[in-house]
């Protein structure tokens, strides 16, 4: 797909983009988890159409990855008592 890696980041980077310093209790704890499987969906609805012709081998698996982030976004959302969007 020609695509390049980013270079890996410091540990601390990763807690600042994340804002762990934030997170004071297990809502803040579950609101971030929604959040990341959120922005794992999106990622993994975002990437099919660059697969173009070989889209039917990608979806096998991914739809596999897909279903397991929403059921686990959608698990997450439950624990916080949420509305489904």
């Amino acid at each position: 797909m020609g695509g390049t890696p980013v270079a890996e980041k410091k540990i601390d980077d990763y807690a600042k983009a994340l804002k762990a310093d934030t997170l004071k209790n297990q809502g803040d704890v579950l609101d971030l988890a929604a959040r990341l499987e959120l922005g794992a969906i999106n990622a993994y609805l975002g990437v099919i159409p660059a697969f173009g012709s070989r889209r039917n081998h990608a979806l096998q698996h991914f739809d596999q990855c897909l279903g397991v982030s929403f059921a686990c976004w959608r698990f997450v959302i439950r624990c916080l008592m949420q509305c489904l969007p």
